[in-house]
């Protein structure tokens, strides 16, 4: 089934809609990121259908923090 779920995009700021397919569910307690081309700046982004976090936000944020 699939399902809709709402980011932001990084390059405009905008909110944005994209689309996964729950039946493929990763295991329990994995995170999955799911590649969206952005409607808003026809770029790929890397995003957490569960969260609606990107990536490189994931990232970044590690980075921060010494991880």
């Amino acid at each position: 089934m699939v399902r809709s779920f709402l980011f932001r995009c990084r390059d405009t700021g905008m909110t944005v809609q994209g689309f996964a397919d729950d039946d493929a569910l990763p295991a329990e307690g994995a995170v999955r990121y799911e590649w969206v081309r952005c409607p808003a700046c026809g770029a790929g982004h890397l995003v957490n259908p569960d969260t609606g976090s990107l990536l490189v936000d994931a990232r970044e944020k590690a980075q921060t923090i010494g991880l």
